[in-house]
């Protein structure tokens, strides 16, 4: 092997570590963000916790500035500036107005917060800071046949389960998450395919496209359980029995999303699911 090739594998893999870290830690700060956002007490998250994660984060900042991954400028007074560094403060910024503006209990806000973080905030990291196409994070239709597949044969595997949990109290008091659409039909099929469309797409976005497929070429099928964990985390102060369930339904949809080359199918399936469930918690 030549040393320009040598060098060149050097650099490739160099770039891998540092695609990774970004995706990581990204994540996790948007992650903890959504907690500091939604929280009921500012107790449950010290804010010395928040301050080690930027500490992390400037590390990588300084990482960045050894091998930087996307050379996008964008002028602003005039002056060019590369869109990382802009793309970095805001995520450094977050956790700090996720802390002291918190979200209160608006269904609609959390859904429009959602969007901005893990749709739009992470499409400013992958264009902004790995100069990376939506493409290769799942943001295509994939393997279509595939995909319907698995929505079809999952969601009839899954529909008794959801008849058996619609009919418990747990689940009747906390679903569907907006109170008036028990009343009107047009405020829920706002609900259902507006409020609910936005929230899982984002959120499959997010764990099935951004994290699953940013971390494949690093982590190989182990991202399958890599990203099931955190959320299976972000589940917990639903009914017990959906904390459980969803570590299991994490890592079918995991699996679904590298099968289909597309987490379009888990966005489906993940919606459609939340809907008739809505229904059946109605109607049972």
């Amino acid at each position: 092997m030549s040393i320009p090739t040598l060098v060149e594998e050097q650099r490739e893999g160099i770039k891998g570590r540092l695609i990774s870290t970004v995706i990581i830690i990204s994540s996790v700060l948007i992650m903890i963000s959504h907690e500091l956002y939604n929280r009921t007490t500012r107790e449950q998250w010290p804010f010395f916790n928040v301050s080690i994660m930027l500490v992390v984060l400037l590390y990588l900042v300084l990482r960045l500035r050894e091998e930087r991954l996307s050379d996008r400028k964008i002028k602003i007074g005039g002056r060019e500036i590369y869109t990382d560094n802009l793309v970095l403060l805001l995520l450094l910024a977050l956790p700090f107005l996720a802390y002291f503006y918190p979200g209160g209990s608006s269904y609609a806000r959390w859904v429009i917060f959602n969007f901005l973080t893990l749709l739009l905030l992470t499409w400013a990291v992958i264009a902004g800071i790995l100069g990376e196409n939506l493409k290769r994070f799942g943001f295509q239709l994939g393997d279509i046949k595939t995909g319907a597949k698995f929505i079809l044969v999952l969601f009839l595997l899954v529909l008794p389960v959801f008849i058996f949990g619609a009919r418990r109290a747990e689940f009747k008091s906390y679903y569907p998450f907006y109170p008036e659409a028990r009343t009107n039909i047009w405020i829920f099929l706002y609900y259902a395919f507006v409020l609910r469309a936005i929230y899982m797409l984002v959120w499959e976005f997010f764990f099935r496209g951004y994290i699953t497929f940013g971390l494949f070429p690093a982590f190989g099928y182990w991202v399958i359980l890599i990203q099931t964990i955190p959320f299976g985390i972000m589940h917990i102060g639903k009914p017990i029995l959906e904390v459980y369930g969803s570590f299991f339904t994490g890592v079918v949809l995991g699996y679904v999303a590298i099968k289909s080359k597309s987490f379009v199918p888990c966005f489906i399936l993940h919606w459609l699911s939340a809907v008739v469930f809505d229904i059946l918690v109605m109607i049972l």
